[in-house]
């Protein structure tokens, strides 16, 4: 029989801010250039009477470290840790600021508790919290310097993956395929860490569920993969039971293949009922059968079909319409299409390697230009760019990145670094840099100076710049400085001057090359004041077991 617990108010929020402590602390000593890595211990496995242990994994990665903490015993702490865990976890899609947006949330979530307990009200603080928020934000990305050259990416590679042959290779493949184009990565065969350049397509639609990421960074990624096109929408599992069975048939056919998943990829005009549970929970459940990722359909209408068409004549599968007398219950292997890899995101989906044939695909092409052509620049302007981004979409260029490293915890461990480098060198290519190490959350406090409400918003608006200069003054802690010392000197300086902490010079950050993508800052405090806000509302907390 289920037993449930239930707590209030001011003793709800001190037993939720605990949990949220013991998460922060745990990997704050990670941040910067001189933190400390966080060792995680893997569960032992028992085989015939018998324990195995792994090595451990030894990261300096913020989100990594914290998602290590599965739970806490206390249920109350339990939820201040998942809180937390959901603010470095929807920052860490940028790459970088995980530890930050930890950081910061903890902070204010304890700023905003002690004006609870003085009598504050919660609505009034939260809302000048998210005032104090947008201002920064636009702060933030109207102070963004463009990306430039290839030194710039390299100095962001390298504070994401603390490694200078790393950095290389990454910044030299995202300026490579440019900012339409993917970047992946993979377990290498060698102690070198390389990449190279394949071709595929780029798509504007997204993942159906994400039950389908797999993934740290929150997106889903799968090799080697056969690809279903259809126009109809899937309703019922039973509609792809056929194509799966005969999947899994020649799949177990194969002693090289009997053990393998399916790969599958699925574009449609709409999944919905058991198709989708039944995808979704077997993917999550049963990954050594099937790894699956359903597609929302890309645009609308008209243009829907298009780009599925796109899609099949850049795989090589046959595009499944019952208007042409085609039907996914009579579908064969011949009917997929199939390419190296699918790598997809809430917004986009990357085919990577796609093995249709090349003359069809450039026919495409030249049909949509040719199209182009009888369009009228100013009345036409629309349409134009949907065809020239299903041009640029079916002749994409992609790098695949190979991880090198001299045993597999090696290996292990500099994945996180290039995945977190990957994710941070595309955000910085596409939405510019600021001064980094913190120096461009402490500055942002000017944007603040204007902003007016009532004693509760400004008291929110408050807690906010009370923290922004908590990012630089746990980089200098952990590298042994005195942290008021050093932003008192930094206050007082030049725009861009701060203190870089692995040489301990003062200058101006961009011409160190010490920066961060702007998308880092602005995710991390946006997120990190959510959580924040969520936990000041919170006035009853239930817990059942």
């Amino acid at each position: 029989m289920a037993n449930t617990q239930v707590i209030f108010g001011t003793d709800a929020r001190d037993k939720i801010l605990e949990g949220a402590r013991k998460g922060a602390e745990a990997i704050i000593p990670t941040l910067g250039p001189a933190g400390r890595n966080v060792a995680i211990r893997k569960s032992p496995i028992e085989l015939n009477g018998q324990m195995y242990y792994t090595a451990p994994m030894i990261t300096k990665d913020g989100v990594t470290a914290l998602n290590a903490i599965a739970s806490f015993e206390c249920p109350w702490e339990d939820i201040g840790l998942q809180m937390l865990k959901q603010a470095a976890q929807n920052t860490n899609k940028t790459g970088d600021g995980t530890t930050t947006s930890a950081l910061l949330a903890y902070e204010m979530m304890k700023g905003g508790k002690q004006l609870l307990d003085a009598g504050a009200n919660a609505i009034h603080v939260r809302r000048g919290m998210e005032k104090a928020c947008e201002a920064i934000c636009t702060y933030l990305k109207d102070s963004a310097k463009k990306v430039e050259g290839i030194d710039e990416l390299r100095s962001i590679a390298r504070i994401s993956s603390q490694d200078d042959e790393l950095a290389d290779v990454v910044s030299n493949a995202v300026m490579e395929v440019g900012k339409a184009g993917a970047v992946t990565m993979q377990a290498g065969g060698s102690t070198k860490t390389e990449y190279n350049i394949t071709h595929g397509m780029h798509v504007k639609t997204g993942f159906a569920s994400h039950y389908f990421a797999n993934m740290k960074n929150g997106t889903a990624q799968i090799k080697d993969v056969f690809v279903l096109v259809t126009m109809e929408r899937i309703a019922s599992i039973r509609d792809i039971a056929g194509i799966l069975q005969k999947l899994r048939n020649q799949l177990d056919a194969n002693p090289d293949t009997k053990d393998e998943a399916i790969q599958l990829a699925i574009f449609s005009t709409g999944i919905s009922g058991d198709a989708m549970t039944t995808l979704a929970k077997n993917n999550r459940e049963h990954p050594d059968q099937l790894q699956c990722v359903v597609l929302n359909p890309p645009y609308f209408g008209a243009r829907t079909k298009d780009v599925l068409e796109d899609i099949a004549i850049a795989t090589g599968a046959k595009l499944i319409d019952k208007t042409a007398g085609t039907k996914l219950q009579d579908m064969t292997i011949v009917d997929l299409g199939t390419c190296d890899s699918v790598i997809a995101s809430e917004e986009a989906t990357t085919i990577v390697g796609a093995n249709g044939n090349k003359a069809t695909v450039q026919d495409r092409i030249g049909i949509a230009k040719a199209k182009i052509d009888t369009l009228d620049e100013k009345d036409d302007a629309g349409e134009i760019d949907y065809l020239k981004s299903r041009i640029a979409g079916l002749d994409g260029k992609f790098a695949n990145i190979y991880v090198g490293g001299s045993s597999q915890l090696e290996q292990r461990e500099k994945m996180h670094r290039v995945e977190d480098a990957i994710a941070a060198s595309k955000a910085a290519y596409e939405g510019g840099i600021v001064a980094g190490g913190g120096v461009a959350l402490l500055r942002s406090a000017k944007a603040l100076e204007s902003l007016s409400g009532n004693e509760g918003e400004l008291a929110g608006i408050g807690i906010v710049k009370s923290i922004l200069g908590k990012q630089l003054s746990h980089v200098v802690i952990n590298a042994g400085e005195n942290a008021q010392e050093i932003i008192d000197t930094v206050l007082v300086s030049a725009h861009n001057e701060g203190f870089n902490a692995e040489t301990r010079e003062y200058g101006d950050m961009l011409e160190m090359k010490v920066v961060d993508p702007a998308r880092v800052p602005i995710a991390a405090l946006k997120n990190s004041v959510s959580v924040a806000g969520a936990f000041l509302t919170i006035e009853t907390a239930v817990s059942n077991n």
